[in-house]
């Protein structure tokens, strides 16, 4: 996968899908993971076009920035999609207020492959489960990526409630590498999450919890988060996304924001 090209492709000619196809079901936006599998056969390209994160405390700003980050989600059988997930290019920027020392990196992340089962309805309605192991290989830049193998397991489910609102969580394990001594250690929480159509966007809220036990210091991410969804009407393979998240401790950045697309072929 190529994704310097990737949001090329998001845009390209695709051939005519049948009229039973599962509705589009991205993986974007959110920290969220939904439990929907792409149809057999078919391919669905996820893009971020940008996504930056702000964080200024204790005389320290912090400001992170992904270009074209991308999954390419491809559906094996019914019940069965296999998914690569790799940002091209990424930037970190770190600038001690006081002093005016910057420190800057750019470069590829890692590359995350994983599967997803699912265990109750694929289309992702009524209520839904799924099971997503994961592994990530250690290709990206130094300071960028993570410096180690890594390797976990999601379980994304999701609901209707009625009214319109459905309701989603994705509970994670991982074991992810030590920042200092390229050992391993757990890391464990997940998201949940609020959605509704409002005036042919799909809104939702989350609240996303990760505990992180690095034996160099132990944290906790928190966040609030907004989300926006919207599918053209004459263009049902297509969908336009947005998001804002809020840190809700000091472990957390304090903003991130970004836009992205997805098309399924």
């Amino acid at each position: 996968m190529i994704r310097h090209l990737a949001p090329l492709f998001l845009f390209a000619s695709a051939p005519a899908l049948a009229a039973d196809l599962r509705d589009v079901c991205p993986d974007r936006p959110g920290r969220g993971t939904p439990p929907c599998i792409v149809d057999a056969g078919h391919m669905q390209v996820e893009t971020g076009l940008i996504d930056w994160s702000r964080d200024r405390r204790g005389g320290i700003a912090s400001d992170q920035i992904a270009w074209g980050a991308t999954e390419v989600r491809v559906g094996l059988t019914r019940h069965l999609e296999v998914e690569v997930n790799w940002s091209p290019f990424n930037t970190s920027t770190i600038t001690d207020r006081a002093t005016g020392i910057r420190q800057h990196v750019q470069g590829t992340g890692d590359a995350t492959f994983s599967l997803r089962q699912s265990l109750a309805n694929p289309d992702g309605k009524g209520f839904s489960l799924a099971v997503q192991p994961f592994v990530t290989a250690p290709i990206g830049h130094s300071g960028i990526g993570g410096n180690g193998w890594a390797a976990g397991v999601l379980l994304p489910l999701a609901a209707d409630i009625g009214g319109g609102f459905g309701v989603g969580a994705t509970p994670q394990v991982a074991w992810s590498v030590n920042a200092n001594d390229g050992g391993h250690h757990a890391s464990y929480g997940g998201v949940v999450s609020l959605g509704h159509p409002i005036g042919g966007v799909q809104v939702g809220a989350e609240l996303y919890l990760v505990r992180d036990d690095d034996p160099a210091g132990h944290t906790t991410a928190a966040s609030a988060d907004v989300t926006l969804a919207w599918v053209p009407p004459h263009a049902k393979n297509l969908q336009f996304d947005a998001g804002v998240n809020a840190g809700l401790n000091h472990d957390t950045p304090q903003l991130e924001f970004y836009i992205g697309v997805a098309r399924r072929f």
